[in-house]
C-alpha cells in the first residue's frame, strides 16, 4: 500500500503542467476556455492575445496579455485559436517559427487556409476542427456511416441554427457534415453540395442540401436528415452552451502535446478513425 501510494504521488509531481496560449482571449470561446484552464490543474494558462479594437477593460494583471501574438507563442506549450480566417495565417507561421503546436477552432476558412495549414503541419503539429464538441464529432462518424448504408435513394438534407451574431453560413461544421456524407457516399462534396435551393431545378441524386437559421443566442444545432421512400430517419445534435466547445478545445490540447508533425483532427482525438 505504502509503494502505491509513493507510485501515485510520484506521478502526480511529475506530471506536466500544459501551458496554454489563448489567440483572442477576450472572445466569447476565449472567455470560455480561459475560464475551463483556471478550474483544471492539468493546464496554466499563460495568457492570450487582444484585438487591437477592443475595448474590454482587463483588471487580471497575472496574465500576459498582449495585441501582438509573440510573446503568447514563446511562453506556451500550445496555441489555442478561435479568432478568424484573416489572422490565421499570421498565427501558423508564428507557430512554425516557435515550433509550437496549435489547435484551430476558427471558421470560415477558404481553400488557401487549408493549403496553408497543410503546408504548415508538414513542420508542426496541428488541430484543426471546425467544431470541437465530442458529441459532434461522433455525429460525424454516424453520418458518414449512416449514408454509406442507405445509399442514393435517401436524399440528404443539413439543417444548422445558430445565433444572431454568427457570421459564416451554412456554419463550418454543418459543411464538415455534409462532406462526412459525401465520404460515406464516395461521391465529390463540392459537385454535389446544394447550399441554395432558389431557383435550383429538381433533386438530383446524391445531392447533399443545407438550410440555415439565425437568431437569438442559441450556441448550436445541427440536424442532418435522410429523406427515404416512406421513411425519414434524422441524426442531431444541440449544444446549449459553447462550454461544449470549450472542454473539446482543452482535450484537443490535451491529445496534441508533444504528438509529432502533422495534422490532425477530432476524430483522432476520439479514436473514429
Amino acid at each position: 500500500m505504502v509503494a502505491l501510494i509513493h507510485n501515485r504521488l510520484s506521478k502526480a509531481v511529475h506530471m506536466h503542467v500544459i501551458s496554454i496560449g489563448i489567440l483572442g482571449i477576450m472572445g466569447r470561446m476565449g472567455q470560455a476556455i480561459s475560464g475551463l484552464i483556471q478550474k483544471d490543474p492539468q493546464f496554466q494558462l499563460i495568457g492570450g492575445t487582444l484585438n487591437p479594437e477592443s475595448n474590454h477593460i482587463i483588471h487580471e494583471t497575472s496574465l500576459c496579455l498582449s495585441t501582438s501574438p509573440d510573446l503568447i507563442f514563446e511562453k506556451s506549450d500550445i496555441l489555442i485559436d478561435f479568432t478568424n480566417p484573416e489572422t490565421l495565417i499570421k498565427h501558423l507561421n508564428l507557430s512554425k517559427i516557435y515550433n509550437k503546436p496549435i489547435v484551430i477552432g476558427t471558421t470560415g476558412l477558404t481553400k488557401n487556409h487549408h493549403d496553408f495549414i497543410d503546408e504548415a503541419a508538414t513542420t508542426i503539429p496541428i488541430l484543426y476542427a471546425p467544431n470541437m464538441s465530442l458529441g459532434i464529432n461522433l455525429l460525424h462518424a454516424l453520418v458518414e456511416k449512416t449514408a454509406s448504408i442507405l445509399g442514393p435513394q435517401f436524399d440528404i438534407e443539413i439543417l444548422e441554427k445558430h445565433h444572431n451574431q454568427k457570421i459564416d453560413a451554412p456554419s463550418g461544421t454543418a459543411l464538415s457534415l455534409g462532406q462526412a456524407a459525401a465520404k460515406g457516399r464516395n461521391v465529390n462534396f463540392e459537385n454535389q453540395s446544394v447550399l441554395n435551393w432558389v431557383n435550383h431545378p429538381k433533386r438530383k441524386e446524391n445531392e447533399i442540401g443545407f438550410a440555415v437559421q439565425r437568431g437569438g443566442d442559441m450556441a448550436g444545432e445541427h440536424i442532418v436528415s435522410f429523406f427515404g421512400p416512406q421513411e425519414r430517419i434524422e441524426l442531431s445534435h444541440s449544444a446549449s452552451s459553447r462550454q461544449v466547445l470549450a472542454y473539446g478545445a482543452l482535450k484537443a490540447a490535451s491529445w496534441i502535446y508533444q504528438k509529432k508533425p502533422g495534422q490532425y483532427s477530432m476524430m483522432d482525438v476520439l479514436n473514429l478513425k
